[in-house]
């Protein structure tokens, strides 16, 4: 029996503390590498989610115009966010309740940075649409806070 205990003690196995070390640091330099790339792809997604969501909202406002004649001189400035779409400035609620309506009164929010929500701008002159948040504009050609690298 006494030599089975010593045989046991001669065969210890497992890691010694300078192994786990080099294991530790190891994963500590992948994680260092990892996480900056994570989080630069996560801004990528949500400028991405802002420009397809304002893309979204410049084709519903052109299917609303084009839908109702009597909306289609519907110039003004219009908030697209978790209130709905509301009418500010010299927008008409008529084109607001209607924007909202071809949305599926959705709940759409700018994403990125927490910008809130999204601003529709109809120029009165041209008929130009142009879809912003706080960080800049978003449609129909994004600012330099909306590209992708």
């Amino acid at each position: 029996m006494r030599k089975v205990f010593e045989n046991m003690k001669k065969k210890q196995e497992g890691f010694t503390l300078i192994e786990l070390i080099i294991v530790i640091a190891i994963l500590a330099i992948i994680a260092a590498i990892a996480v900056p790339n994570i989080l630069g792809a996560v801004d990528n997604s949500r400028k991405s989610t802002d420009v397809a969501n304002a893309k979204i909202i410049l084709n519903a406002a052109a299917q609303v115009k084009a839908k109702d004649a009597s909306l289609a001189d519907a110039a003004g400035t219009y908030t697209v966010g978790t209130a709905g779409v509301t009418a500010t400035g010299t927008g008409t609620a008529a084109f607001a309740n209607a924007l909202e309506t071809e949305l599926n009164n959705a709940n759409i929010t700018a994403k990125y940075k927490n910008a809130g929500n999204f601003t529709l701008t109809i120029d009165g002159t041209d008929n130009t649409m142009v879809v912003t948040t706080s960080e800049g504009q978003v449609a129909p050609n994004p600012s330099s806070a909306y590209d992708q690298n």
